[in-house]
């Protein structure tokens, strides 16, 4: 039994790429277009179930690829993911499109609105639980408070897809056995903490005992902002897929 197809279709190819690399890690085929005339070009030669289209690229607009799609395609079902939302919603009004997801998303998410739309192969559905991501993470944070805002903003946004653990260093100079311990694939670094206590480790020498990626982050109050921690996770997770 072939797995249910889904096209991506995006001008930012970082974007396409991260997406395409998480559907199939979920039990679907994913096929990539860069513009409207390619996903109609793909549309016409491919049997496909559901299209994720963003409304704003060079070319055709969005907007009259899902139009398009509906009048010459309407076996497959469409996902706008777009940041102008009411666009969005007032194709979904008109019947064009299945639904519309706002950009900035969070993979997780998206995946749950696809799933709804297009169940996968409940074969392929029961092996991704079996094999479901867990990411270790090291986080560098002296702040205790802090720590545990950090811990339970990456906690509310993870699903059973994946599972973010998130392991406290107080000091850098037990950076090294921690990593043996605990074996992350990411290691978060609080900058201000790095600073201080660069006398101990330098950063830029720790890169070959961090087995996946190390990355910086800075707190510009004594207490880390909701804003600050949605670049922080959003940092992370293009960081985790990047290096899948």
């Amino acid at each position: 039994m072939e797995n249910k197809k889904i096209l991506v279709v995006d001008d930012e190819q970082e974007t396409v790429r991260m997406l395409k690399q998480f559907l199939e890690k979920r039990g679907y085929d994913a096929a990539v277009a860069y513009n409207g005339e390619e996903a109609l070009v793909y549309l016409s030669r491919n049997k496909t179930d559901l299209m994720l289209l963003d409304m704003l690229m060079p070319g055709i607009h969005g907007r009259d690829v899902a139009k398009i799609v509906k009048e010459e395609f309407p076996r497959t079902k469409v996902i706008v993911v777009t940041a102008f939302p009411e666009e969005g919603e007032k194709l979904a009004q008109d019947a064009i499109v299945e639904g519309f997801f706002e950009k900035p998303y969070i993979p997780e998410q998206l995946y749950n609105k696809v799933s709804k739309i297009l169940p996968p192969d409940e074969k392929e559905l029961c092996k991704h639980d079996r094999d479901a991501v867990k990411v270790n993470i090291l986080c560098l944070e002296p702040d205790n408070a802090n720590f545990k805002l950090i811990q339970n903003h990456f906690t509310q946004l993870s699903s059973q897809s994946e599972r973010y653990q998130l392991k406290q260093l107080t000091e850098y100079k037990n950076i090294c056995q921690q990593m043996r311990d605990f074996n992350p694939q990411i290691l978060l670094l609080n900058s201000t903490a790095c600073n201080e206590q660069k006398g101990v480790v330098s950063y830029n020498g720790i890169d070959w005992i961090c087995p996946k990626v190390s990355i910086l982050y800075t707190i510009t109050g004594a207490i880390i902002k909701p804003e600050e921690l949605a670049a922080l996770f959003k940092v992370v997770k293009a960081a985790f897929f990047k290096n899948q």
